[in-house]
């Protein structure tokens, strides 16, 4: 998965969470709040959504590193196979992270 294919499969978010942005920015600046502040609670919005989707990251890894050991500790063809899976699992993880980090 590349770049542009990412973004295209997540556009609905991506447009969901501007459209937000514009609204909560609007309100605010409509409720006689400065526009500083409606410009920094939207500075804090992009980076709470790549702190959730780093967590959520570490949180996927977690599981994926103890069937790792469990396969290490038992040599097979199943696990053989089994960490081959695993390795394409944490791969797209890391894809994630690495193009939540880019496009926030």
């Amino acid at each position: 998965m590349n770049g542009r294919q990412y973004l295209k499969n997540q556009l609905s978010v991506i447009l969901i969470n501007l459209l937000g942005m514009l609204a909560l920015a609007l309100f605010l600046i409509a409720s006689g709040n400065p526009v500083q502040t409606a410009l920094f609670i939207l500075a804090v919005w992009m980076k709470e959504y790549k702190e959730y989707i780093e967590q959520w990251i570490h949180e996927v890894k977690t599981p994926i590193t103890a069937m790792k050991l469990i396969c290490e500790n038992n040599r097979c063809s199943f696990t053989r196979d089994l960490m081959a899976e695993l390795e394409n699992i944490n791969r797209f993880t890391e894809q994630a992270f690495i193009y939540a980090s880019e496009y926030q």
